[in-house]
């Protein structure tokens, strides 16, 4: 049985969960501002009736959800362990195949934090299409 030790509350967190911390927030604000510049702009045109602002707005959804699934090859966001790979591979290939999942992941990222802001607002603008435009009428 492994011991848990507990940390006192006063005692500094790891260095390593700190940063981890920040860059989600900073994360999670570059998401939010990118769903307000984009929401705002999208709701503008939508106002000033501007016929392809509604398409453009899904098919660049689609696009990037499309360039995310195909750059990481899928949804997960780990990287495959040595063991899981091919044993016919000798240490070179399975080194490299390694560092090009990585660095695929790494491309992945930037490209999630603007996918979800995008399909947050897409949602948005179908839960006001289907329900509140309704109600309101």
């Amino acid at each position: 049985m492994s011991k848990r030790t507990k940390r006192r509350r006063d005692e500094e967190p790891p260095a390593e969960s700190s940063q981890k911390s920040s860059r989600g927030i900073r994360t999670a604000a570059v998401m939010i501002l990118i769903f307000l510049v984009i929401g705002l702009l999208y709701y503008a045109l939508v106002s000033m009736q501007v016929v392809w602002v509604t398409p453009a707005l899904y098919i660049l959804a689609a696009v990037l959800f499309l360039v995310f699934f195909f750059v990481n090859r899928g949804f997960s966001s780990r990287l495959p362990e040595r063991e899981q790979l091919p044993e016919g591979w000798s240490e070179e290939q399975k080194d490299l195949f390694l560092e090009e999942e990585g660095r695929r992941k790494r491309i992945a990222r930037p490209i999630m934090v603007v996918l979800v802001p995008v399909l947050l607002l897409v949602a948005a603008d179908m839960l006001y299409l289907v329900l509140i435009r309704d109600l309101l009428s």
